[in-house]
């Protein structure tokens, strides 16, 4: 459940989650550096975004960082993927996200993974954040660093992603 709690407050894809290593958190600055791209120019290409509040504050993370303290992987699973389904179906469940986000009927092959993202850009798109701080927090523009269009670009993408809503666990 650890790793959908992530995906769900980072947008991040599923191997950028299972590859978070201890190391790779700043607590302190409220950021994560992410190490792992899809392609071979993100990969190349490391990029730090902020930690939501609602991240750091939730009790399965900040149990994962008490037992994780040093370095090495935040979280290990033998099959990310059965993990992530297994996760999003308690996701739907417990946090009321429809069925639909991760599993369209226009889509014949739905990927759980994908379905973090896709809700994570849709609760960005509700509170009206620019396009271009929700391409920098997904990794779509890499050249997207500190200072776009004249304004903080660090400073509205933190403001997104802690003005997401914490998950209802019921």
């Amino acid at each position: 459940m650890l790793a959908a709690v992530i995906l769900r407050y980072t947008g991040l894809r599923l191997r950028q989650v299972t590859g978070i290593a201890r190391e790779d958190l700043d607590l302190t600055a409220g950021t994560l550096l992410v190490r792992h791209g899809k392609s071979r120019a993100e990969q190349a290409e490391m990029r730090t975004v902020p930690l939501a509040a609602g991240l750091r504050a939730e009790p399965l993370f900040r149990a994962a960082l008490s037992a994780k303290a040093g370095k090495g992987p935040l979280l290990r699973c033998s099959n990310p993927r059965a993990t992530v389904f297994s996760s999003w179906e308690d996701a739907s469940e417990l946090d009321g996200v429809p069925r639909n986000v991760w599993a369209p009927p226009n889509r014949i092959n739905a990927r759980p993974d994908h379905a973090f993202r896709a809700a994570f850009q849709a609760h960005l798109a509700a509170g009206k954040v620019a396009g271009d701080v929700v391409d920098f927090l997904v990794g779509h523009q890499g050249d997207l660093r500190g200072t776009h269009y004249g304004r903080d670009l660090d400073a509205d993408a933190r403001a997104a992603v802690d003005g997401l809503p914490p998950i209802k666990w019921g």
